[in-house]
């Protein structure tokens, strides 16, 4: 097999393939032989008319059936000897067969364009300068277990901050039917006083209030009413206080961790410490990551074919329509590929497809590769998902594994990339609050 490549364009490789009539021959007079046998031409017993008319009748369709399968055969090894990467659907341009029975197939191959990689090792990355230390942490899950365990028991308390309100509230300044309780009335409903979740300047005014207490209180609500009705207006309310009730917290002791299902108190402790270590090992490398993708994405730029970015804005419109199947819902599919939707997803697709030309550019350039035991868990996994196939098997004949590959590699790289980074953390006065801030906007 003879391959020869050209330039087309920036992101365009001409190639040309030449399959030696050896082999072509062979399959072609198979295909013949097969038809011969089954074929019923008028005047002759099934499968007994001769070659020459087979040819004469078929031959322009087996010689097209013949090209399709031997180009489906040869094309990935083909690119494999020119070591070409396509980024997109390539597109066949023609193809024929020589006066000495050769095949010549012509394909367009849309690849990455090239660019000078620079500017990945040892960038500095700024991640804040945690506050609160891991024993301090551990002490604020304890106390949120405590709360999570409590009991409520009744007392005689006036309320104050921090007690349970067990009441009924009428709405008086409108007219009511006697003995109904409308939809602005609220019956047995708890308010947790000082915590605002109710309704701040409510819970401040019942302050004092003692069980079997009832007040009439007038409150000029926003937007934030906790009764929708009551939104922007001045309500009078009747307040009638049923019980007081008072948090009771448990011990932090080993009971406690036997309730949440851990055999003593140092062993829960040990289990929210390694939590905590591990939700901030995850944050700190989602932060550095996100930062590392925008610098790389900064300090490169280059154009990408038409064709590749509308692979992967298909790509990203199937795995929306999966995901909605998922959970019931049926898009009309119109309306999910329509102009307007492609439009709306380009820019993520133009971001994740240049990101990731980007990494494979630089596992080139750094020799960063997949080992066997890692393609072998790849497999693994196809055939789990699969089933024992030749297909599961055929890295060349299987897309799955190809594009679990990419994805296994740029988990590798991005690896690669922070360990060579140089982590700076900034001052104390960036708190977690910004911190997670920052996160949701990269997220966005």
């Amino acid at each position: 097999m003879k391959v020869q490549v050209s330039d087309w364009t920036d992101t365009q490789k001409r190639v040309v393939v030449e399959i030696p009539a050896e082999k072509v021959q062979p399959e072609i007079d198979k295909r013949y032989r097969s038809i011969a046998k089954s074929a019923r031409i008028k005047g002759f017993r099934p499968g007994k008319a001769p070659v020459s008319l087979i040819k004469s009748l078929y031959g322009g369709i087996i010689q097209e059936e013949i090209a399709q399968k031997l180009i489906e055969e040869t094309f990935h090894d083909a690119l494999e000897s020119q070591q070409l990467k396509p980024i997109a659907q390539s597109d066949l341009e023609e193809f024929h067969y020589t006066e000495d029975g050769d095949l010549v197939y012509t394909v367009i191959v849309y690849v990455a364009p090239e660019f000078e990689i620079s500017t990945y090792k040892g960038m500095e990355i700024k991640v804040p300068k945690q506050q609160k230390s891991i024993d301090e942490l551990v002490v604020e899950e304890l106390e949120h277990i405590r709360k999570e365990q409590a009991n409520y028991v009744s007392t005689n308390e006036s309320l104050s901050e921090g007690l349970l309100a067990i009441c009924d509230i009428r709405r008086i300044d409108t007219q009511q039917v006697e003995g109904e309780l409308g939809k602005e009335n609220l019956e047995g409903i708890e308010i947790e006083i000082g915590s605002g979740k109710f309704h701040s300047d409510v819970e401040r005014q019942m302050v004092g209030m003692k069980p079997g207490e009832k007040w009439i209180l007038e409150f000029s609500f926003g937007k934030n009413a906790p009764v929708p009705e009551w939104t922007d207006q001045t309500v009078k309310l009747e307040i009638y206080l049923k019980d007081v009730m008072k948090i009771e917290l448990p011990e932090v002791d080993d009971e406690l961790a036997k309730a949440v299902g851990y055999s003593s108190l140092e062993e829960l402790k040990q289990e929210l410490r390694k939590r905590i270590e591990e939700r901030r090992e995850r944050e700190r490398r989602y932060l550095v990551e996100v930062q590392l993708k925008s610098k790389l994405l900064e300090a490169h730029d280059f154009q990408l074919p038409e064709k590749a970015i509308q692979r992967v804005i298909e790509e990203k419109i199937n795995n929306i329509d999966l995901q909605l199947r998922r959970q019931g819902l049926k898009i009309p599919d119109n309306f999910l590929r329509s102009e307007e939707s492609r439009d709306r997803i380009r820019p993520e697709a133009e971001v994740d497809l240049k990101y990731e030309l980007i990494l494979d550019r630089i596992a080139q350039q750094e020799g960063i590769d997949l080992t066997e035991a890692e393609e072998q868990e790849i497999v693994d996994l196809i055939v789990k998902t699969m089933g024992e196939t030749e297909e599961a098997h055929d890295f060349s004949k299987n897309p799955y594994f190809k594009r679990l590959r990419q994805y296994k590699l740029h988990e590798k790289v991005v690896d690669w990339l922070v360990k060579n980074t140089v982590i700076i953390e900034e001052s104390e006065s960036v708190s977690q609050e910004e911190t997670h801030k920052t996160l949701e906007n990269e997220k966005a």
